[in-house]
């Protein structure tokens, strides 16, 4: 039952995981031609003011903070689905904070890596990290909860409206130095593995509950 209701989550939900699914083999080919501190270069290269200021508050979509304030506003709209929101969306979380500070706690992140590059662009106002770069938890915490509300709002077109907001706010952490392109890359990973895996689990248990 597990398995028939995981394809019928994916075929219900194709706005978000197929343009996914598109992109995110596109990102592997990237990954696989170009070097971490070259995709850095080329996206700092294109900074403007205006994009600065976007991007400094687009990245806390992926904040924890940010999606406790949207549980919080499910348990008010969707009661039922209030802890369902809560593993989705802070399991894949927990599990790449888990692997970022314990398996991967040397990965240093672009301003340490990159600063013999006197050319990098910083946005002002942003404190700059340079330990526990891999993966990504802002890029996993945004992923999660917009995949969540992808497969919880009924109109499923707005899927890819969803996946737009998480790709943003995944963007904003290598355009604002915090990451490499590798770290939110499998950042997303996590995030869209956990969440649906999660998400099906919690439909398979309400429907036998029925």
């Amino acid at each position: 039952m597990y398995l028939s209701n995981l394809q019928k989550v994916l075929q219900q939900n194709g706005w978000f995981y197929w343009p996914y699914f598109v992109l995110v083999s596109v990102a592997a080919v990237i990954q696989a031609t170009y070097h971490q501190f070259d995709i850095s270069l080329w996206v700092n290269s294109h900074h403007h003011s205006a994009l600065d200021f976007i991007f400094k508050h687009l990245t806390h979509l992926g904040d924890g903070l940010f999606a406790a304030v949207v549980c919080g506003i499910i348990l008010a709209f969707y009661r039922t689905y209030f802890w369902s929101s809560i593993f989705c969306v802070y399991v894949p979380a927990i599990i790449t904070q888990i692997l970022k500070r314990l398996v991967f706690a040397n990965h240093l992140r672009p301003a340490a890596k990159m600063s013999a590059y006197t050319q990098l662009h910083y946005v002002e106002g942003i404190t700059i990290h340079t330990q526990n770069s891999f993966p990504s938890g802002h890029s996993t915490g945004a992923f999660a909860l917009f995949l969540f509300l992808a497969l919880l709002i009924p109109n499923k077109k707005l899927g890819i409206v969803f996946l737009a907001l998480a790709l943003l706010a995944a963007f904003t952490r290598v355009y604002l130095l915090q990451h490499f392109f590798e770290d939110v890359f499998l950042g997303s990973v996590i995030a869209v593995t956990c969440t649906t895996l999660l998400f099906t689990l919690f439909e398979t248990k309400r429907a036998t509950k029925k």
